[in-house]
């Protein structure tokens, strides 16, 4: 039986609502935070490039010139997609 929930039944939110292990909990908390945390590192990476052009593997791969950015910037993203998909 569901727990109950505020929150619509096909989002993030009522996932969580739904975890009855503590430890899940934390794990996905973690996760999440990580990811919260590289999402904002990766935005002021992005800004630094753009404006003072401290990384030229990312701003070459914002201008279509490279696949990708830098192993910082790879290392964020991967945290990014663990945390938002980790529920």
């Amino acid at each position: 039986m569901p727990r109950p929930s505020v929150h619509n039944p096909i989002t993030k939110s009522y996932a969580i609502d739904q975890i009855e292990d503590i430890e899940q909990l934390r794990k996905v908390a973690h996760r999440m935070w990580e990811a919260f945390l590289a999402s904002h590192a990766q935005s002021a990476h992005l800004i630094n490039a753009l404006l003072d052009g401290q990384c030229e593997k990312c701003l070459d791969a914002m201008t279509g010139d490279r696949e990708t950015g830098c192993a910082e910037w790879q290392e964020w993203q991967r945290k990014v997609s663990d945390g938002f998909g980790s529920v």
